[in-house]
């Protein structure tokens, strides 16, 4: 059983991605700080659903929303 949560969205950099990019500014020899990653934007479960293609798996992902917080006024 894997739990996802629906309405929350990022971006994962895949490592292929983040080593061929980290390389080629290494031979650049830039300073400073970088922030890498990809410029798509996945739900948590359209990741949860492509991990599970690659694995071959067919677990059943329960969703939810994710909570909110509460904050005090």
């Amino acid at each position: 059983m894997i739990r996802s949560v629906t309405d929350k969205q990022g971006s994962p950099t895949w490592t292929r991605n983040f080593a061929g990019r980290a390389f080629k500014l290494l031979g650049e020899r830039k300073a400073g700080f970088i922030h890498l990653v990809n410029s798509s934007k996945e739900t948590h479960f359209e990741y949860v659903t492509e991990i599970q293609r690659l694995k071959k798996q067919t677990q059943t992902i329960f969703l939810k929303k994710q909570m909110r917080l509460k904050t005090k006024n």
